[in-house]
C-alpha cells in the first residue's frame, strides 16, 4: 500500500508543470518529457488510481 502511494505521488510530482524559470531550461523540459513518455502518463488514470488507493487504504483501517 505504502509503495503504491509513493509511486503515485512521485508520478504526480514529476509530471506537474515546470516552475517559473525552469521552463527555459532544456534539460528540465527533456526530463519532464521523458517521465511523461516512459510512464505513459494519463492524468485521469493517475487520479482515479490515487482515489482508489485512498479508498482501499481507508477500508483497511476500518
Amino acid at each position: 500500500m505504502k509503495e503504491c502511494n509513493i509511486c503515485l505521488r512521485w508520478i504526480i510530482l514529476h509530471t506537474s508543470e515546470l516552475p517559473v524559470g525552469a521552463d527555459n531550461n532544456k534539460r528540465c523540459k527533456q526530463m519532464l518529457q521523458m517521465v511523461v513518455t516512459d510512464s505513459q502518463y494519463n492524468p485521469a488514470d493517475v487520479f482515479k488510481l490515487l482515489l482508489n488507493t485512498a479508498q482501499f487504504e481507508f477500508n483497511l483501517k476500518e
